[in-house]
């Protein structure tokens, strides 16, 4: 039986995994700070263990590490994250550096011990869990969380390039605003009716994530609306593109293709 292991797997898009790849007949790994949380999503799954940690201890960084080494994990996931709204000066600074560790140091010595399996059976799968957010450069945009986010894009394509030949699929997973726990806390004031337009299921995005391993692409962003917004902002890169912004954006360009 092949072995995932899935960091920031408590709930959201990492308990969600869990769900799925157990579905595909994965034995789990379920790693993150909450013990009860992570008895929960393991009790409704048929082969899981829990791995309680803390990924920015670094004790337990190294026990992730020594069960990674120990198990021969063939499919990691890198989703242990999170964010902010507000600006960078703002901003508690050890909460920053507790994201830089998350989002770029964690990932890199997770993979690092994943890939000799890997590339020992000739196959593996790792997906980065990344943002939209990595291709923006807003104002009220957390700017850390932005661009470590960005890191996780990078290192993914590299990883890629390096061992995309050997067997080892390496996935950069872009999703947008996703019904988690970390987007309701950021957004109970804002207006509801617009939030909705632009909220993905965790559901559809964790699907989308799986079926699209099949591509060659290393940047997986579900749902049109990231992708164009995505696409708007980098190409002009000082709008700030709100949602109302968007929303207009998006129907100027249907009528327009309607013509």
């Amino acid at each position: 039986m092949k072995t995932a292991l899935i960091t920031g797997a408590s709930s959201g898009i990492g308990e969600e995994y869990a769900y799925q790849l157990d579905k595909l007949g994965y034995k789990i790994i379920l790693v993150a700070r909450r013990k009860d949380r992570l008895e929960g999503v393991a009790s409704k799954i048929k082969n899981a263990e829990i791995l309680v940690a803390n990924l920015t201890c670094e004790e337990d960084i190294t026990k992730v590490e020594e069960k990674i080494t120990e198990s021969g994990v063939d499919f990691l996931i890198n989703n242990a994250g999170f964010g902010a709204f507000g600006r960078f000066d703002e901003l508690d600074i050890l909460s920053q550096k507790n994201k830089v560790q998350l989002h770029c140091e964690v990932p890199v010595r997770l993979t690092h011990k994943a890939l000799p399996h890997m590339i020992q059976q000739k196959s593996g799968t790792i997906i980065n869990v990344a943002s939209t957010a990595a291709f923006m450069r807003n104002a009220t945009i957390d700017v850390v969380y932005s661009t470590t986010k960005n890191f996780m894009v990078a290192f993914s394509e590299a990883l890629h390039f390096e061992y995309g030949d050997l067997g080892i699929k390496v996935q950069a997973f872009c999703p947008g605003p996703t019904d988690t726990e970390l987007l309701r806390e950021h957004t109970e004031n804002e207006d509801e009716n617009i939030l909705k337009m632009h909220i993905d299921s965790v559901e559809f995005v964790v699907d989308y994530s799986l079926k699209n391993l099949k591509s060659k692409k290393v940047i997986c962003m579900p749902n049109w609306r990231n992708r164009l917004r995505s696409f708007l902002i980098v190409r002009f890169p000082f709008k700030n593109l709100t949602p109302k912004i968007f929303k207009k954006t998006i129907k100027k360009i249907m009528e327009s293709q309607k013509k």
